[in-house]
């Protein structure tokens, strides 16, 4: 049974909001085993409405739709919806709001309309929508595991995958992120699947992430050992330790970021020396050697991690463009790993894709 989501507002349509409503319903219907065939937005317009939604039910026998059930002038999507059934919809409850779904039926067509609010379209979907699919339209059964890689890239896996997939007749998907990627292996066999994953695993066994996030797995090593972890942050300002916070429970082993963007708080609060920064620049081996060896003075902490760099969009020079990145890590009494980084991008895809990579490779190193 295919499933076509539908998200219906012009603020949508003209990217004013992020659209989490088909993110959500695309993520969780997967899960549940159903087969997404499409994704469509409409606008707020009755004629264009009316057409988009009619071209939805012709692909597809089951449409999931968001949005434009409220009160307002350019709330249309009941209205439109009723011209093409003939039969009067199902009112489905809104526990947590005011504006109410509705469901229609008929001749083998079937039409969720939920509110675009996404907590009451959340809340809606979980106790109406999915318990009348699985009752009427159970999915077709299929085995999925998920595995986490860090510090891997798509043309790593993919001759693997594509040889699992021939092999075992397997569904695959790589997602990737600044940090590595995921892989998703499904199948009607769960031993094909299990197989599949197991000689995955091994094949990549060093870049193998056990948590879906890299601040996950940090945090499980670190607490686990009784290790603790300090930065010395400059051109990330902060983002990194936002990042190792943002997981709860990680005040067991974070102490914190001493976050040095000026030249004055190196020196004041860190050491760095002016003639380091003088002569070779904050932006530099030595000085994010000696910002490492500062924060080690400065923090009981048992590993360290020291960055300055360029984010840009302007500071770069011909000898170090913008997205040069000088970084220390190390462990207390040990000398510490100090490289650069060249990182392509705007400033905030620097200063993410700067992040995720020291803390895969300080996981790299406490592996």
């Amino acid at each position: 049974m295919s499933i076509e989501i539908v998200s219906i507002g012009n603020e949508v349509l003209r990217g004013m909001i992020v659209n989490t409503n088909a993110a959500f319903l695309g993520r969780r219907l997967t899960e549940e085993g159903w087969e997404i065939t499409s994704q469509t937005t409409l606008p707020d317009e009755k004629p264009v409405l009316t057409t988009g939604l009619n071209e939805a039910l012709i692909r597809s026998p089951v449409v999931i739709a968001t949005g434009g059930l409220g009160p307002t002038v350019d709330d249309n999507t009941l209205i439109c919806a009723k011209e093409l059934f003939s039969k009067p919809p199902h009112e489905m409850p809104n526990s947590i709001g005011t504006a109410p779904g509705y469901f229609f039926s008929e001749n083998k067509r079937f039409l969720f309309l939920l509110p675009g609010v996404p907590p009451e379209m959340e809340q809606m979907f979980e106790d109406a929508v999915l318990p009348y699919l699985k009752k009427h339209m159970p999915p077709k059964r299929l085995y999925r595991e998920k595995i986490h890689f860090y510090l891997l890239k798509e043309d790593d896996v993919d001759p693997l995958l594509r040889d699992l997939k021939k092999e075992y007749k397997l569904e695959v998907g790589i997602y990737p992120s600044y940090s590595g990627l995921s892989v998703v292996i499904s199948g009607p066999k769960k031993e094909h699947v299990v197989e599949a994953k197991k000689t995955l695993e091994k094949a990549f066994k060093a870049s193998l992430l056990h948590a879906s996030k890299l601040e996950e797995a940090i945090q499980h090593w670190m607490v686990k050992h009784g290790q603790t972890l300090a930065l010395a942050e400059s051109c990330t300002g902060g983002f990194m330790a936002s990042q190792l916070t943002a997981i709860p429970g990680s005040s067991a082993y974070f102490l914190g970021s001493i976050v040095t963007y000026a030249n004055s708080l190196k020196e004041g609060l860190l050491g760095v020396s002016a003639e380091t920064l003088k002569k070779y620049g904050a932006v530099s081996q030595e000085a994010v050697h000696e910002m490492w060896t500062g924060l080690m003075k400065q923090t009981k902490a048992d590993f360290g991690i020291a960055v300055s760099g360029i984010a840009g969009p302007s500071g770069g020079t011909r000898e170090k463009p913008v997205g040069t990145v000088f970084y220390a890590i190390g462990k207390r009494g040990q000398m510490p790993e100090i490289n650069t980084l060249h990182v392509k991008g705007s400033r905030q895809t620097v200063i993410l894709r700067t992040t995720q990579k020291l803390l895969g490779f300080l996981l790299k190193k406490i592996l």
